[in-house]
């Protein structure tokens, strides 16, 4: 493990690198710890922390108790996929105040744009595009790859429907915006208007060619909508999602509540818990040999 330690507005931001297990807790404690005394807010930036086990994720704790215990705070940024992995299999995420990081790293903020001819050919690229673009934030695999259904079938509807398959040298536009936890992507080009009355996908159990397409849109998305495109666009279609970062969100738990849940028969001053499937160096349990 290796670490930077940088200063802005009497914030230390300690920058960890590399791998934390039980060999090198204690020079993460003998980073982090002076500045939580020294009662300025500490930002720890995870991003390029590969491997974090419950020893890391023990020291991420005692931080966090000792900042709150002496009135400061211990915040987590730019957590990468690993340690917060462990994180949310510790079922830690509110203890160690990650609501904020919900609401605004996991979202990226994205907004992106690209223009690709009116063909059948370009359906390859607008995949690529629309993965690229969800490469960049924290979504699930499945999700994305359902999203990137939806755009390709919405851009295949304008091929067929709006140009009817003709040859052109038009361009349709793609935009994908991601702004607290709403998803946009507007669809934007030039052929024939669409008749929003006649936009709908047949019923699942009609056995048939063709409507597939809407109907797949249609259940990936919250909502689709169609307006009349501004100049120089004729159409405009707007497809949203409300996306959920994390489905399963840890209750507002103390620590003394999680060793509530756990009921140990005894404790004793070891340093040794489990919370979860994750062992940390608080507490210890010990199950009393005497018989009553």
């Amino acid at each position: 493990m290796s670490y930077k330690v940088t200063e802005e507005d009497n914030i230390s931001i300690v920058h960890l690198d590399g791998e934390i297990d039980m060999d090198v807790t204690e020079k993460a404690k003998d980073v982090i710890m002076p500045l939580i005394e020294a009662k300025k807010e500490v930002h720890l930036n995870l991003k390029d922390v590969q491997y974090m086990d419950s020893s890391g994720i023990s020291v991420l704790i005692e931080s966090h108790q000792k900042a709150t215990e002496l009135g400061t705070k211990v915040i987590l940024k730019d957590i990468s996929k690993s340690v917060l992995k462990v994180i949310m299999m510790a079922k830690l995420e509110q203890i160690l105040n990650l609501g904020w990081w919900m609401s605004s790293s996991v979202e990226n903020n994205i907004s992106e744009k690209k223009d690709f001819v009116v063909s059948s050919s370009s359906l390859k690229d607008v995949r690529s595009f629309s993965r690229e673009v969800f490469s960049k934030a924290n979504l699930n695999q499945e999700l994305k790859d359902e999203l990137v259904l939806a755009i390709a079938e919405a851009a295949q509807n304008i091929v067929k429907h709006a140009y009817q398959n003709q040859e052109t040298d038009d361009k349709m536009e793609i935009k994908i915006s991601l702004d607290k936890g709403e998803l946009e992507i507007g669809f934007f080009d030039k052929g024939r208007p669409v008749d929003n009355s006649n936009v709908r996908h047949r019923k699942i159990d009609d056995v048939k060619p063709g409507g597939l397409g809407t109907f797949f849109i249609k259940q990936i998305m919250d909502a689709v909508v169609f307006k009349e495109g501004e100049k120089p666009w004729i159409n405009h279609l707007i497809l949203t999602k409300k996306i959920n970062y994390w489905p399963i969100i840890a209750p507002t738990l103390n620590i003394g509540e999680y060793i509530a849940i756990i009921k140990p028969p005894i404790m004793v001053p070891m340093k040794t818990i489990i919370i979860g499937s994750i062992m940390l160096d608080i507490f210890s349990t010990e199950v009393s040999n005497s018989s009553s």
